[in-house]
């Protein structure tokens, strides 16, 4: 750190304020003309407009606050704070709810100096997050008692030319490589409707009801804690990540299968999530490669011999769109119903070993598409670390210009 660089601490250069939510019930706080922003609207680094709108009555009869343009906002109250700490800068006035903590930055402060020193730290910030079940908090001290250092005025506006002229140039090249990676994976999805669609001869259509088993799940006991103290894997919809599942985050014993509605399935089940919030966008899918259960959020389909569980599985993964048109949300949760996948109409040819050429055709082409994320995946990965690393020079005093270059 430079000779006139000083360490203060937030609250020396900052005024801070929290948010506030008027009356849900009075109507005429509600679809004025001012933002009211929550965590669902802290996505980018500028901020002039959200969601959900409230009037000037609603700032005069509640705790929401009217903040200036160019205040800092910060999460302070949501659930993922377990992973990041979103900010952002107001560009015009607005207010926040609760959920949120506003800081006003001295004269001597550039707002959007702190804006990079918080990015800078938010490893120390995550750090100092309260886990709960759900909801993670920023307590307000933490954030009044961190340390920051700053350099004279001239010397911030300096440093937020160079890396608003650095991340600019990085960021075109993430949202660049975020489509190249989109882009691969809309090709093999394209590959897979064209095998499904392209059907010969041979080729037979069904409801899946009448070429599958279908099996439910069930939760022993969680009061019996010997049921849990097991070798064989209950999978539930947090550990369906994978295409082949051979593993959980909680186990069960030969006693609690037993005892409860949980079935033991054999190896090469297909496994299907049909209640979870996830159902808004995917529909989770995976093949077992050893026995194990399930809970009941998940279905269990079991083929008849004349299907390959593996063309099974990529037929479902094709018919995608369309089971998600037939999920029932809820407001969390949604579901697939059972008659609905009983009733899916699944194509597939008579021959085994047609099935078999058709999916080796599909395997090659989905390890051509792995290589491809693969790849795009690195090259975020490293633009984000040139992120990270262009802030730890700017706050230890070694930017200079050739570095917006």
């Amino acid at each position: 750190m430079r000779e006139d660089w000083q360490t203060v601490k937030l609250e020396d250069v900052c005024s801070f304020k929290g948010g506030g939510t008027p009356a849900k019930g009075n109507e005429s706080f509600w679809g004025g003309h001012i933002p009211w922003v929550s965590p669902k609207d802290m996505k980018l680094q500028f901020i002039s407009n959200s969601q959900d709108k409230i009037t000037e009555k609603a700032i005069q009869n509640s705790s929401a606050n009217l903040l200036p343009k160019d205040t800092l906002l910060v999460v302070v109250r949501s659930s993922i704070l377990a992973r990041t700490i979103p900010l952002a800068i107001s560009r015009s006035p607005l207010t926040v709810n609760q959920d949120l903590k506003a800081l006003l930055p001295n004269p001597e402060l550039n707002v959007e100096f702190l804006y990079y020193a918080l990015l800078a730290d938010k490893k120390n910030l995550l750090s100092k997050v309260t886990r709960g079940a759900t909801v993670h908090r920023l307590q307000s001290e933490s954030l009044k008692n961190l340390e920051v250092t700053l350099p004279p005025l001239p010397e911030q506006e300096r440093i937020v030319s160079i890396l608003d002229k650095a991340f600019e140039g990085i960021d075109k090249a993430i949202a660049q490589t975020e489509q190249n990676l989109a882009s691969a994976r809309e090709l093999f999805e394209s590959y897979l409707n064209n095998i499904f669609t392209q059907k010969g001869e041979d080729w037979v259509e069904k409801k899946l009801g009448d070429v599958v088993r279908f099996k439910g799940g069930g939760t022993p006991s969680k009061a019996n804690e010997s049921f849990w103290r097991g070798s064989i894997p209950w999978v539930s919809p947090k550990d369906m990540k994978l295409r082949v599942i051979s593993d959980s985050q909680d186990k069960i014993t030969e006693d609690a299968i037993q005892n409860s509605s949980a079935n033991l399935l054999p190896e090469n089940t297909i496994l299907i999530v049909v209640r979870s919030g996830i159902l808004a966008r995917t529909i989770p899918l995976g093949i077992s490669s050893c026995p194990l259960t399930i809970n009941q959020d998940l279905k269990a389909l079991l083929p008849n011999a004349g299907l390959d569980v593996q063309f099974l599985y990529y037929t479902l993964v094709a018919n995608e769109e369309n089971l998600l048109s037939k999920v029932t949300r809820g407001a969390t949760v949604h579901r697939l119903q059972s008659d609905s996948l009983k009733n899916l109409e699944v194509t597939f040819p008579t021959s085994k070993e047609v099935q078999s050429a058709i999916l080796t055709r599909i395997m090659k082409q989905e390890q051509l598409t792995a290589k491809l994320e693969a790849l795009y995946t690195q090259k975020l990965n490293d633009l984000k670390e040139l992120k990270q690393s262009l802030l730890q020079q700017a706050f230890a005093g070694e930017l200079t210009k050739e570095d917006a270059a």
